[in-house]
């Protein structure tokens, strides 16, 4: 969810650079697979599904009924920072935070506090990543272009980030793409869905199964 609206124009060279480094999560052939598929460029809705497929290998089999799913307000496609676009493209699901308990995931899960910020500032080292800080402890950040982690309710009561611009993150592509519950409005760029959905999620993904989010249009 960036709620952020910050004026900044990537130059022509930065977009191909936006097809970052692939994890082991996103380029092995993943047990679980969520997908999200927008109807066009412009849509503010998408249909998402869990897929899983025997360890073993296989064919992947549909474990849930589709999802309604909120995407970005100005569409789906290329992201970037000031732009409320949801990114197209294969991420991995690697951990997960929470303003409630973990409700039953495997993946690495945090339950947040008042100190738990995501950076999205493009001029800091640790722009696109958690940080903690505040009180005794200097946030190296400008707040202002980042999301103080409590504060979005209810919609980060239970988060997974997309791995979207990871390692490394490259400056002004984008940053705090979750998929996370909604709050009955498109998103800033993140993949909502209802509370009851987003538990469900997270009960079935598994951190063995390198689970990855692939968002596609048509």
């Amino acid at each position: 969810m960036k709620r952020r609206v910050l004026l900044y124009v990537l130059v022509a060279a930065m977009a191909a650079a936006l097809g970052i480094v692939a994890t082991h999560a996103e380029a092995a052939d993943p047990v679980q697979m969520i997908t999200v598929r927008a109807a066009s460029s412009t849509s503010t809705t998408a249909v998402l599904e869990a897929w899983q497929r025997p360890v073993t290998g296989g064919a992947y089999v549909r474990m849930h009924a589709p999802i309604f799913a909120r995407v970005g307000a100005q569409g789906v496609g290329q992201a970037r920072e000031g732009r409320a676009v949801t990114p197209v493209g294969r991420f991995g699901l690697t951990e997960a935070y929470g303003r409630l308990a973990n409700p039953g995931t495997t993946v690495p899960y945090k339950v947040l506090d008042w100190s738990d910020w995501w950076d999205g500032d493009s001029n800091s080292a640790a722009y696109n990543q958690h940080v903690r800080c505040g009180g005794t402890v200097h946030c190296p950040f400008d707040p202002a272009q980042s999301e103080r982690l409590m504060a979005f309710v209810p919609s980060y009561n239970y988060l997974v980030v997309i791995n979207y611009n990871r390692w490394p993150a490259v400056r002004y592509a984008g940053s705090a793409f979750f998929l996370h519950v909604e709050n009955g409005q498109a998103t800033g760029g993140c993949v909502a869905v209802s509370q009851v959905d987003m538990i469900w999620l997270l009960r079935w993904l598994k951190k063995a199964y390198y689970p990855i989010i692939q968002i596609s249009v048509g």
